[in-house]
């Protein structure tokens, strides 16, 4: 995918759900790191002129963090698996 082609009405939709779903996880280190990498990804979806590069950058990142904790998130009850499905869709992984 090229970045400048990036959907960010979808990734503001995924941030936004992604959030309602970490705020209900058990206090951890997972949740931490995907509380601070969402914070990023929101903030760049926020700033006017955010590069798609930018975007793309940002959401290998918060994909790294899901895929990194991928077996505790599963065990609090995070749907993992869909997650970086959706995110690798949006990243033109899939």
């Amino acid at each position: 995918m090229n970045p400048s082609d990036f959907d960010t009405q979808t990734a503001r939709h995924l941030v936004r759900d992604l959030s309602a779903q970490v705020e209900r996880l058990p206090a951890g280190s997972v949740r931490f790191e995907l509380e601070k990498e969402l914070a990023r990804v929101q903030a760049l979806l926020e700033e006017a002129g955010t590069s798609g590069d930018a975007l793309h950058s940002g959401f290998r990142s918060l994909h790294s963090v899901v895929d990194r904790g991928k077996d505790e998130l599963q065990r609090d009850g995070l749907q993992a698996g869909l997650v970086l499905q959706a995110i690798g869709r949006m990243l033109g992984l899939d």
